[in-house]
């Protein structure tokens, strides 16, 4: 992983790189080569550019759209000890939650069982990975050029710099001003 640019890449951004990327890996080896990373997902998922949400994209669509994937971490576990408890349980290999007042359940599960659910998706259902992976970027604020670049400088696929018209420098001539 490239060293960090001023401080966006902590402790903490790193162990999610690393958990993002045991999930890509886990998920396209059982055939879905389109899954793949978002980049910079926590910085830009404000901006409500669904290219730019989530953690991970599953290569596949669910109900009409690339389903997306979000990859949490915690120290010693915080805040999931529950769940791997509850999961623990003998003959329980979903569960199924809901509170009180939520409008809809959620669902976990080991991600060994989850990678073989994905198995069952139709063929017709899976995506191709992208060409260009930074073609979401691209369609982002101007502001946002500047981490597209820098991105690029870290690995190396910097693209060619157009010139900018009022930067260059205007020919020398001998005739005056035409005003």
């Amino acid at each position: 992983m490239p060293e960090a640019i001023g401080n966006i890449h902590g402790k903490n951004s790193r162990k999610g790189a690393r958990l993002e990327t045991a999930a890509r890996k886990a998920i396209q080896s059982v055939g879905f080569s389109g899954c793949r990373a978002t980049i910079l997902s926590g910085q830009y998922s404000h901006l409500g550019i669904p290219e730019l949400c989530g953690d991970l994209k599953l290569g596949a669509t669910i109900g009409g759209r690339e389903a997306t994937i979000s990859c949490k971490q915690r120290k010693n576990g915080a805040g999931f000890a529950t769940l791997y408890q509850w999961l623990a349980e003998p003959y329980t290999d979903i569960l199924w939650m809901k509170a009180d007042r939520a409008a809809e359940a959620i669902v976990a599960m080991p991600a060994s069982l989850f990678c073989q659910l994905l198995t069952h998706i139709p063929q017709e259902h899976r995506l191709e990975p992208p060409a260009d992976r930074y073609a979401a970027l691209r369609h982002a604020s101007k502001a946002n050029q500047y981490a597209l670049a820098a991105l690029q400088r870290l690995e190396g696929t910097e693209q060619p710099e157009e010139a900018d018209p009022m930067q260059q420098e205007l020919p020398e001539t001998d005739s005056p001003p035409p005003f």
